[in-house]
């Protein structure tokens, strides 16, 4: 299998195992949705200790507003997240034909009782302190999910282009 990357917002995300990736605006469920929703880039799986997985829903962005566009950029993301989160549910649930297909091994195999779900958001040259702020803002934006799916206390994560290549997401 060839690894994967992909271009989004002036970065390249990879390289990353097929089997660990889905490039969800590229399936066929998502391309036959006559009014698609507003999703993340993609979904990955990492490994963590103790044979845990953790499915990260990056979403990029070459910049974001520091106007009063801030709550509609906020409203975006969220937005984003739980309609990429039911997105994959749905899949996983074949609430999309034989669509279920299309997901690499590691994204059907994992299970959805212990996985964790982790929202990640990339921002092209953010300052490294804005996205502890950016990060706390949308935890709280985004509380309504996390008290829906009991996530960990690290479900969001907002990461500038630097910060995201230390985790393995940017080269």
């Amino acid at each position: 299998m060839s690894p994967v990357t992909i271009e989004e917002s002036g970065m390249t995300f990879g390289p990353f195992a097929e089997d660990d990736v889905y490039w969800v605006e590229k399936g066929h469920a998502y391309k036959s949705l006559k009014d698609p929703p507003s999703i993340v880039e993609f979904l990955l799986v990492k490994k963590l200790k103790r044979n845990r997985q953790a499915l990260l829903f990056i979403e990029a962005k070459s910049s974001s507003p520091k106007d009063l566009a801030f709550h509609s950029f906020l409203d975006e993301i969220r937005q984003k997240m739980v309609h990429s989160l039911l997105f994959y549910l749905s899949l996983r649930a074949g609430r999309h034909g034989n669509s279920a297909t299309e997901l690499p091994k590691s994204l059907v195999e994992a299970d959805l009782s212990s996985v964790a779900f982790v929202f990640v958001l990339i921002v092209k040259g953010h300052q490294p302190d804005w996205t502890v702020q950016l990060k706390s803002m949308l935890e709280r934006h985004c509380k309504h999910i996390h008290k829906a799916f009991k996530l960990s206390s690290q479900f969001f994560l907002v990461f500038n282009e630097d910060m995201a290549r230390t985790y393995g997401l940017v080269t």
